[in-house]
């Protein structure tokens, strides 16, 4: 993982229509003044910060977050065309999100409780669809996230983390995957969502403006 430094027991949060598995990477288009300070902050410090899937409202006025997130730390950053902010995040620890409040400038804090990344164990053959899905995907994740080769041996966590971020579902079906532990029931559940979307049977499936540049 990136970040050595034991994670803090509060972080400043970006709320968005994603989620982060640990090891993933979002692009983000940052324009609103707090969170201009929020990244500037972290690339100076180092230090990091949430970011939460959105339960209600938008990237531009979330009214509440899930109750899971993910650590994120910059890891490279541009000035866009449009003279903007662009920066590249990558996640650590998941976390549970307790108390929250905001500061003077709106910015969202809360306190967090780092929890454990699920063991992770090659991808069994009931999964190979997936597997294909992903590896048609990867050559575009590669360019757009910066992310290196495809693994030698494809574990089912990971699997299960990389297509949840890509996928065109609800916030609060990536935040469910997000607090799965076992990762042959995300594949499960991941299997089921991509048959819903028409991107594969079930047979074959089993054998933001304000943030996001992907949301």
């Amino acid at each position: 993982m990136l970040m050595s430094q034991t994670m803090p027991d509060s972080l400043p949060l970006f709320p968005l229509n994603t989620v982060l598995f640990p090891g993933g990477r979002l692009k983000l288009r940052i324009f609103e003044p707090r969170y201009v300070d929020l990244v500037s902050r972290s690339m100076r410090e180092g230090s990091g910060f949430g970011i939460c899937p959105i339960d209600e409202g938008t990237e531009l006025e979330p009214r509440s977050i899930c109750g899971i997130g993910s650590w994120v730390k910059v890891v490279d950053f541009e000035t866009l065309e449009d003279g903007l902010l662009g920066v590249t995040v990558e996640a650590d620890h998941r976390f549970d999100v307790g108390e929250q409040w905001r500061e003077e400038d709106r910015l969202l804090h809360a306190e967090v409780n780092a929890l454990p990344t699920p063991d992770d164990y090659p991808v069994g053959e009931q999964w190979s669809g997936l597997v294909e899905l992903l590896e048609q995907l990867w050559p575009e994740m590669q360019r757009e996230y910066g992310y290196g080769l495809w693994p030698k041996e494809t574990g089912a966590y990971w699997l299960m983390s990389r297509l949840t971020e890509v996928l065109p579902v609800k916030s609060s079906i990536r935040a469910e995957l997000l607090a799965c532990d076992e990762a042959e029931a995300g594949l499960r559940l991941v299997a089921e969502l991509v048959a819903d979307l028409g991107g594969d049977s079930d047979e074959e499936a089993s054998g933001s403006e304000a943030s996001s540049e992907d949301n």
